[in-house]
């Protein structure tokens, strides 16, 4: 289903009203949630998952390497950047295996985590493909038939976006197919509040600003927020990176993240907003909301969703 050729996610009515360009969004069950929360108070232990955190540089899991493209065509590498341990404000309650740990404006304490430089792209999804790990039910491929599945980068023979698609972010993949790349390179999904924590950090502290680049509104040279279909990642870095370098946390494709959205609903929140975030050649209120790192779209998306609008990239 579409509205103004974005996703609607399913859930709360009011917030499509407010939410014009957001995509349709589902998957899977199956709850891990964000990770356990450490004794006492508003203490998040994130940013484990058995691997050594607060590492980054060319931390490429099997079948990464150093060119995570692979024999699919693509260039950008695998890589990951470190983001400190620390503390920031929640901008929305933080729910863990189904119970509300901590309500919107709580001060939260991360450990220390690395997050993935880019978005997973087409190429580095291939690798994943290829060695038997990501299996197709939990991806779509381009299929001209269905409007849902027209602009789908993986194995896409139609006009799926600009430049080389390997190098595009992989999208139409649902929450368990993003799990299984993320487990074969070693890593998880983020949580929304690592992902939030991430989009802002220049290496000392959070710096709490709307966008990745600072407090300025969203234009043509920060993000894809207006083209309607994706681009390579990196194609607005540096201009839109995060102070420590994260690319495209706003614009290109929104993200998976691994945090329910509310009580007794699967759905889970997607971050950054996406290339259909737009009407033509500008950005009004609503685009500005969805690019906002603090946005998560008013709705949760379904596990099983698969749509040209949502991507995601992975935590160690």
């Amino acid at each position: 289903m579409y509205a103004g050729g974005g996703k609607i996610c399913l859930g709360v009515l009011p917030a499509l009203i407010v939410s014009l360009a957001f995509f349709a969004c589902g998957g899977s069950e199956k709850d891990d949630g964000p990770e356990d929360v450490d004794a006492g108070p508003a203490v998040s232990d994130a940013g484990h998952s058995g691997h050594d955190a607060g590492h980054g540089g060319n931390d490429a899991g099997p079948g990464g390497g150093e060119d995570a493209g692979g024999g699919g065509g693509g260039t950008v590498k695998l890589e990951f950047i470190s983001i400190p341990a620390g503390s920031y404000v929640l901008s929305h309650e933080l729910v863990r295996d189904s119970e509300l740990v901590f309500p919107a404006g709580t001060t939260v304490t991360l450990r220390a985590f690395s997050l993935q430089k880019t978005p997973v792209t087409v190429g580095q999804f291939e690798q994943c493909v290829a060695a038997g790990a990501c299996t197709s039910s939990h991806y779509t491929t381009y299929d001209p038939q269905s409007l849902d599945r027209a602009l789908c980068n993986y194995d896409c023979t139609g006009d799926c976006g600009e430049g080389n698609i390997k190098d595009h972010p992989m999208n139409c993949v649902d929450l368990e197919g993003a799990n299984e790349y993320c487990k074969w390179i070693g890593g998880r999904l983020p949580t929304e509040d690592e992902w939030e924590y991430a989009a802002t950090h220049n290496g000392t502290r959070h710096l709490d600003t709307k966008y990745p680049w600072g407090d300025s509104k969203p234009d043509a040279t920060r993000a894809n927020f207006n083209k309607c279909v994706t681009t390579e990642v990196g194609t607005y870095s540096p201009a839109g990176d995060s102070p420590l370098g994260l690319v495209d946390m706003s614009g290109n494709v929104s993200e998976w993240t691994d945090t329910l959205y509310q009580l007794g609903f699967p759905e889970r929140m997607d971050k950054g907003g996406d290339a259909s975030a737009t009407y033509e050649d500008y950005c009004d209120e609503s685009c500005e909301d969805s690019l906002k790192i603090t946005d998560h779209h008013g709705v949760g998306c379904y596990p099983s969703f698969k749509h040209r609008g949502l991507g995601f990239r992975c935590v160690k």
